[in-house]
């Protein structure tokens, strides 16, 4: 019997990952899922999951490997409903490519949270010095868990009482077969 060989799939996804914070947008259910990246590594080391495959359409072989996690089997993991006016926005849909999916997903990110719909937590120091009181220092605030932040596409992904899978997909392994970046 003839078996196929599939190209094999390199460690690229959430282990590699150098953001703080990560956005998987939910677009079937119309959620963004925000949570430390640390956090989603937490989560696949503590499962009980198997790995799972992933496939891209029109590609006869997985292009990506990683474990599906609940959201709330995420530390800090945070739900964001995509208001109606920055979905219309972005005209997402199923048949878009993967590519067009990503960018959308990171303009749905930016749009939110430029617009307030996504809050990343903050931690402050209260300045109590009145020499820096007087100059205009009352508060210093920073992101909790540092500012960077990796947008993801998990179209069907989510809360399974909105038609999600009930899951988050936290890659671990793909291919790039159709060139998309």
């Amino acid at each position: 019997m003839n078996k196929m060989a599939f190209p094999t799939l390199i460690q690229h996804g959430i282990y590699e990952d150098e953001s703080d914070w990560r956005i998987h947008i939910c677009a079937l259910i119309k959620i963004a899922y925000v949570f430390p990246t640390q956090a989603g590594k937490e989560a696949i080391k503590n499962t009980s999951s198997i790995e799972k495959i992933a496939w891209q359409k029109g590609i006869s072989y997985p292009t990506g490997r990683g474990y599906c996690i609940p959201p709330n089997q995420i530390s800090d993991c945070l739900q964001y409903h995509i208001p109606t006016h920055v979905w219309n926005q972005y005209q997402f849909e199923y048949y878009d490519s993967c590519g067009i999916k990503g960018r959308k997903a990171a303009l749905i990110a930016k749009t939110m949270i430029e617009q307030g719909f996504i809050k990343i937590p903050m931690t402050h120091i209260d300045i109590e010095n009145k020499d820096l009181q007087i100059k205009g220092y009352d508060l210093i605030v920073s992101p909790k868990y540092g500012k960077s932040i990796q947008v993801k596409c998990d179209y069907n992904g989510g809360d399974k009482k909105l038609g999600g899978t009930g899951n988050l997909f936290l890659q671990t392994h793909e291919l790039n077969p159709l060139n998309i970046h």
